[in-house]
């Protein structure tokens, strides 16, 4: 989600780590309600594979959906705003969203209305909710840029700034509130995520294998949760979500779906569940996206998931080093 902030827990002291935390989860509370609701070539390892992507959905009984309603909400929510960074516009039709190739899988639920008008977006999708309640979420974009999309960015930043002043030993010292109010200086999750693009191509990469490692997370987490146990592989994985759009598998950089392979060097997806199957590791690759070093305060760490420019990590169940997905 817009907003979203992916700053770790330091280890410090305990009591510091537990104040960030505070801090870091009241920033994310604070932007959910202020946006409604976040180069190289492709080679296989030695031993590697590419993904099958192409296989039918898994037959399944009763009710249970591989993608959950709830999740497919935030599937939708994330690809209007990826399409948004990319394109600098809101998304006219339904089609555009598909046609941009920003769903890798096909959502168990589909808008009930989608309005362009002038600079704002508005959406709905009705869905079923964790408490079998029926729900309707509505999502609200403007064009990058517009009044609405001004105002909302300045409300934003007054709220990082309140954020910055209840906690100053937890940021870098001597920050204005104009660095805060012109952009320059943010704790907004998709700010800081492109802030390591060098450019456009790069940070189409960046949120394109953002979004896989997280969303591979969550479903990974939903076929534990029916299941008892993760899935075995990521073939098992995709095998059972099943209806995949392939073009969408293709990363920014190289326009190829991603092998895998058993080397976390940023050219291959690596999927490592523990012997039990209750915990696994997943290593998405950036292929050299990321190479622009942000200031102090906007940086991700490589105990947070985020190595630039070589993969983004998500674990589950591993205890060290552990962090699920972001925004989903």
């Amino acid at each position: 989600m817009l907003g979203m902030e992916g700053v770790e827990v330091k280890n410090e002291t305990l009591n510091n780590g537990f104040r960030k935390a505070i801090a870091v989860f009241g920033f994310a509370v604070i932007t959910f309600f202020a946006f409604y609701f976040y180069a190289g070539t492709s080679k296989e390892t030695k031993g590697g594979h590419t993904l099958n992507i192409s296989g039918k959905p898994e037959e399944k009984s009763g009710t249970l959906k591989s993608i959950p309603e709830d999740l497919s909400v935030i599937i939708w929510k994330r690809a209007i705003d990826r399409y948004i960074m990319i394109n600098g516009a809101v998304p006219d039709t339904y089609d555009d969203i598909r046609k941009s190739h920003l769903l890798f899988f096909e959502p168990s639920v589909s808008p009930t209305k989608w309005q362009a008008q002038g600079d704002q977006l508005t959406v709905e999708l009705e869905y079923e909710g964790k408490d079998g309640k029926a729900t309707t979420k509505v999502l609200k974009r403007y064009k990058p840029g517009s009044q609405n999309d001004l105002e909302n960015k300045e409300r934003l930043r007054k709220e990082m700034w309140k954020t910055y002043k209840q906690y100053p030993d937890l940021y870098p010292q001597g920050l204005k509130e104009e660095e805060f109010m012109n952009g320059t200086f943010s704790l907004e999750y998709y700010d800081k995520l492109s802030t390591y693009a060098w450019n456009s191509k790069e940070l189409e990469q960046i949120l394109w294998s953002d979004e896989l490692a997280n969303l591979l997370t969550a479903l990974a987490t939903h076929f534990q949760g029916l299941k008892g146990r993760f899935p075995k592989t990521l073939d098992e994985l995709v095998k059972w979500v099943g209806s995949t759009d392939e073009e969408a598998w293709k990363a920014p950089i190289t326009g190829k779906k991603p092998g895998q392979g058993t080397t976390a060097d940023g050219s291959n997806l690596i999927y490592r569940p523990t012997e039990d199957l209750q915990g696994f590791a997943l290593y998405v690759p950036l292929y050299g996206a990321g190479t622009n070093v942000p200031r102090e305060g906007m940086r991700f760490s490589e105990s947070s998931g985020y190595n630039f420019p070589v993969y983004i990590r998500r674990s589950v169940g591993i205890g060290v080093g552990e962090n699920t997905s972001w925004g989903y």
